[in-house]
């Protein structure tokens, strides 16, 4: 029987096998029509000094729904994101069954050295188990893969700072500060006309001395035009010209 993975809006698929996201694309193909789990906050916080937080998963299903609940420390590294089993913080339950209409409160827990300078950021998983209930013939079972952000000692680092810089063919974002930054609804402009971006402009982390990089069509860098990224970002909206890095 195959088992395929479905998303919920707003939340990222992992592919935590590659240890790499995939792309916004295969994001996009693959959210259903309504979330069978609704998970509060989207997004998780421990500032330093303070040792647990919790989430909240309801489900908004019929069926009674069993999740299991993993952690990855988080990083980036050569533009990319990569991921690795982590003991520093805990959940609990780790394993639990909700009945439909019910919700289950998770305990999420550093256990880790506790952050005094700089920010360490991990992916809270949230898998469903299949249930023993043979699928219809000639379809797939498919279950959920959820995962949040949970950054932990935020307050204690720099402020994040992005820089934008074009070269051939790419342009990179990059954050020159210490903490975190969250963009969405990503828009590039070439003299003031759109410039496709595929789905890039969907939500992007760039973590503390970090970048990321968006491909751009060819010959829209170093030709002249000026390149603009506008999006939105944590705590109001960015608009930059990009700098450009031309041979």
């Amino acid at each position: 029987m195959d088992v395929k993975y479905h998303l919920s809006p707003l939340l990222l698929l992992a592919s935590l096998s590659g240890g790499v996201l995939p792309n916004s694309a295969a994001i996009a193909q693959e959210q259903p029509q309504q979330a069978r789990l609704n998970v509060t906050p989207l997004r998780l916080e421990l500032p330093a000094g303070q040792a647990a937080t919790q989430m909240l998963v309801r489900n908004q299903g019929e069926k009674q729904i069993a999740v299991q609940m993993r952690v990855f420390e988080w990083t980036q590294d050569g533009g990319e994101n990569h991921y690795a089993p982590s003991r520093d913080v805990a959940v609990s339950p780790s394993i639990v069954k909700i009945e439909p209409g019910l919700a289950q409160s998770f305990h999420i827990l550093s256990r880790g050295t506790p952050a005094t300078s700089g920010e360490r950021r991990f992916r809270v998983v949230l898998d469903e188990i299949p249930d023993s209930e043979p699928a219809a013939p000639g379809t797939a079972r498919t279950r959920l893969r959820l995962t949040l952000p949970l950054f932990i000692g935020s307050n204690t680092a720099q402020a994040g700072r992005l820089q934008v810089a074009a070269q051939p063919g790419v342009l990179i974002l990059a954050n020159g500060g210490g903490r975190t930054i969250r963009l969405s609804d990503l828009q590039v402009t070439a003299d003031g006309n759109p410039v496709p971006i595929d789905n890039y402009s969907m939500l992007q982390y760039i973590h503390g001395a970090s970048w990321i990089a968006i491909p751009l069509p060819d010959g829209v860098a170093c030709s002249g035009e000026v390149l603009r990224l506008s999006a939105t970002a944590d705590g109001g909206s960015f608009d930059e010209i990009a700098s450009q890095d031309c041979p």
